[in-house]
């Protein structure tokens, strides 16, 4: 499955549970276990590309580097906190 099709089964989920139902289907099931996986695989990339940050020595390169890092940790922040 997708991550447009498990966010669209997703909302359709969502419109079901608060229209009084209180069912979980296979399908519903393996949207949120796909999102869950994007999420995470997520979550471990940026990890993985903050940690492997490489500081050259050169000014001009690190300051790139540095700006890259910084740009991964904030997207790591928001995603982390929400």
């Amino acid at each position: 499955m997708k991550v447009k099709e498990s966010i669209e089964q997703l909302n359709s989920l969502i419109t079901h549970f608060n229209n009084g139902g209180l069912d979980f289907n296979a399908t519903d099931i393996e949207a949120i276990k796909c999102l869950l996986n994007k999420r995470q695989k997520l979550i471990s990339y940026l990890k993985e590309q903050i940690n492997q940050c490489p500081l050259t020595g050169n000014n001009e390169n690190d300051m790139f580097y540095i700006g890259k890092m910084r740009a991964y940790q904030k997207i790591l922040s928001k995603i982390e906190k929400e």
